[in-house]
């Protein structure tokens, strides 16, 4: 992971042709015109990617669900 989020590359649902966050590498997609569910304090949403890496790091699991190894 070395992309949190891009700014310039919003999340538009709905609209293929305008969502560019489809093309971001970031873990967490930018929202335009509202704050999202997860934070209600940002203007995003975190993508699975980000879940995944969250479990990864807190040793829950490995990036695809699998228990850590021992």
């Amino acid at each position: 992971m070395y992309l949190f989020a891009l700014d310039n590359f919003p999340h538009s649902p709905g609209v293929p042709r305008r969502d560019l966050d489809l093309g971001s590498l970031g873990i967490v997609k930018v929202l335009e015109d509202r704050n999202g569910d997860t934070y209600p304090d940002l203007p995003g949403e975190p993508k699975a990617a980000f879940t995944a890496l969250a479990r990864y790091y807190r040793g829950v699991g490995q990036a695809d669900g699998r228990p850590a190894p021992a």
